[in-house]
């Protein structure tokens, strides 16, 4: 049965983090941009929130930020301002606190401690992308089990086994949640080691560096989406 327009869900962009590689975001947002006219929501960890800054700011360009978010990575110091005011859609950052690796939330203080080198091999190899997704499928999952129990007929549960009959009401009253629970479908873009590519890649901003990553996540975009 097609959808209402009630349950038709916007799209979300989540961007993760990891310095310098935020470039290879870039890339992926110019091939994506054109398609995302039902952005509902941008979401952002670490230099991945910058990035969602920068999209959010320009969101009602004819692009959609894609050429602002470029020069952003081209020259930061000329770009710095374009993402200072946020507007619609909703804008999600996440931060992480450096002493003990977590996420923080909005309203939480984040402290300077002296061990940053220590950290950052944890911070950048978060993986929240993953575990997102499988929480979108579990959803559709419950939601699936649902209607599948509830669309069984009434002749055919009265010949269950009062044990069965009881088991069949209590799923129902524990998936009753998702029932309400809009299904999401998921399109994981994953970027891939480059040749020669050192554990270091996160720091190196060499101009280079980065129009490599660019290109990158242009190209792994458009297999996305073909």
């Amino acid at each position: 049965m097609p959808a209402s327009p009630r349950e038709k869900p916007g799209t979300i962009l989540i961007l993760q983090g990891g310095g310098a590689l935020g470039a290879y975001e870039c890339g992926v947002y110019k091939v994506l941009a054109e398609r995302l006219d039902d952005l509902s929501i941008i979401a952002g960890t670490s230099i991945g929130a910058i990035n969602v800054g920068v999209i959010a700011r320009n969101l009602t360009e004819p692009d959609r930020g894609a050429a602002a978010l470029e020069a952003f990575w081209h020259d930061p110091a000329l770009a710095m301002g374009t993402y200072a005011r946020v507007s619609t859609p909703r804008l999600i950052v996440t931060a992480v606190e450096l002493e003990k690796s977590q996420f923080v939330p909005p309203d939480d203080p984040l402290p300077t401690p002296g061990e940053v080198p220590a950290r950052t091999g944890e911070i950048i190899y978060q993986e929240r992308t993953r575990s997102d997704a499988v929480g979108s499928q579990w959803v559709t999952w419950c939601r699936e089990l649902y209607e599948m129990l509830e669309a069984i007929p009434p002749a055919v549960i009265s010949t269950l086994d009062a044990p069965l009959r009881s088991r069949r009401e209590q799923l129902l009253t524990d998936v009753a949640a998702a029932k309400s629970r809009i299904p999401v479908t998921v399109t994981y873009i994953r970027r891939t080691s480059l040749p020669y590519e050192q554990i270091s890649s996160g720091v190196d901003f060499s101009v280079g560096r980065i129009e490599a990553l660019i290109e990158q996540g242009e190209q792994d975009a458009r297999r996305a989406v073909a």
